[in-house]
């Protein structure tokens, strides 16, 4: 972060400057000895550190140590932000950045968070993901939900995708709204009755009531159109991973294709989220 001076200008506050340093090194002990001092959460703001400067913010995110301190403590400094970011995205591309946008009634993200995220055992995650590859929502339909709510429809449509169940439409009973309803409903059905996803959900950020029947209200009011989208990408071809069908034309990249690295499913997921923001907030 930065602070104004007497005389109006903006210093870089040291501490700040040494959670960069510890980031940009990749001092794990100091970074998260800095977060706890600091009052961050080092699992769910790592890296994540927002200069507000009157007119517009940036938001520097860190998930694979791609965070370049320099551009960060520049920007604090005092220097331009759009020449410093300007430069940085024609270098080696270090700095990955989020500007306010006319969506600021909307969370980052939806509030998904890694720290959700990171609740969630393996089999849940490679589930989202695959989901996150098989069912599109528009972004009314995202704007519309609670951060589990968003994770249910991937992680309820990654498993009934993979076991078939998208391959026989006819036998979804219903037309427009009634079938969306019927549709959604069987996926929230799938995810929310897995205990290790309703205790991820608990405990997730709530930005609507989320007491029975509220997420009805919200997405039943939803623009026909957006409700029909939803219902065709469920019934969409399914779309494999690689390391479940390695030569279809289709397959998706899985980085956890070993089985062993959860912050890779984590970053990944999170990273398909936040290009899902990113597009957003340029349609915005």
């Amino acid at each position: 972060m930065s602070r104004r001076e007497d005389d109006g200008s903006w210093k870089p506050d040291p501490d700040f400057t040494m959670l960069h340093e510890a980031l940009q090194e990749g001092d794990a002990a100091s970074y998260y000895s800095l977060c706890r001092r600091l009052g961050v959460d080092p699992e769910d703001e790592a890296g994540r550190l927002l200069y507000e400067r009157g007119e517009a913010d940036a938001l520097f995110t860190s998930g694979e140590f791609r965070f370049s301190a320099e551009g960060a403590l520049a920007v604090e400094a005092g220097s331009d932000l759009e020449q410093v970011v300007g430069q940085e995205d024609a270098g080696q591309g270090q700095t990955a950045v989020r500007r306010r946008s006319k969506r600021e009634d909307v969370p980052y993200a939806w509030d998904v968070r890694k720290a959700d995220l990171n609740r969630l055992g393996m089999g849940a995650l490679d589930v989202i993901l695959r989901g996150s590859h098989n069912l599109q929502m528009q972004f009314p339909m995202l704007d519309a939900m609670n951060p589990d709510e968003i994770l249910a429809k991937w992680y309820g449509a990654g498993q009934m995708k993979k076991a078939g169940v998208h391959e026989t439409p006819l036998a979804w009973k219903g037309d427009g709204a009634e079938r969306f309803a019927r549709v959604y409903k069987t996926i929230d059905g799938t995810a929310y009755s897995r205990k290790e996803f309703r205790k991820m959900a608990a405990a997730c950020k709530k930005r609507y009531p989320h007491t029975r029947g509220q997420q009805e209200k919200r997405l039943m009011g939803l623009d026909p159109e957006v409700q029909e989208a939803f219902v065709q990408a469920f019934f969409a071809e399914y779309r494999p991973s690689d390391s479940e069908k390695p030569d279809h034309p289709k397959a998706y990249h899985t980085p956890n294709i070993d089985g062993r690295s959860k912050t890779a499913m984590v970053n990944e997921i999170y990273r398909r989220i936040e290009a899902l923001w990113d597009q957003a907030a340029q349609d915005s």
